[in-house]
């Protein structure tokens, strides 16, 4: 007699409402060796499904966040009573890549970083002028 114990698992549900109103533009990337990986965008507590492979934009590659799900498993539960079974690492692990955006890279770029630098010569040309 052999058995197969299976479940899905819907990752939306796990992401949906971690992050507060203006934490836009997030590309959350679920991944395994057995199965498609698939593509979520976070914007803030609400959760868009992209699409199935990884739909993050490569020019944000070299500054992915990369996890295996029971890591943060561990993390989560460390300080907590939680005796639940532990996810199996053994078959299929599922990996958590996260990702930034052109939507989060506008909104946290800034032109201040010019315009303080003229400011301050500015003020040091009229200072240096009045006395």
């Amino acid at each position: 007699l052999v058995g197969l114990f299976a479940m899905s698992i819907y990752w939306r549900d796990f992401i949906k409402d971690i992050l507060p109103e203006g934490s836009d533009g997030i590309n959350v990337v679920f991944g395994s060796e057995c199965n498609p990986s698939f593509t979520y965008e976070i914007n803030g507590p609400k959760v868009v499904f992209l699409g199935t492979g990884a739909q993050h934009d490569n020019k944000y590659e070299n500054m992915a966040i990369s996890s295996m799900v029971n890591d943060l498993r561990d993390f989560a539960i460390k300080n907590s009573t939680y005796s639940g079974i532990p996810i199996n690492n053994d078959y299929c692990p599922f990996q958590v890549q996260i990702f930034p955006s052109d939507k989060m890279w506008q909104e946290y770029t800034t032109s201040d970083r010019i315009l303080f630098p003229i400011m301050v010569v500015v003020i040091f040309a009229f200072t240096s002028a009045v006395f």
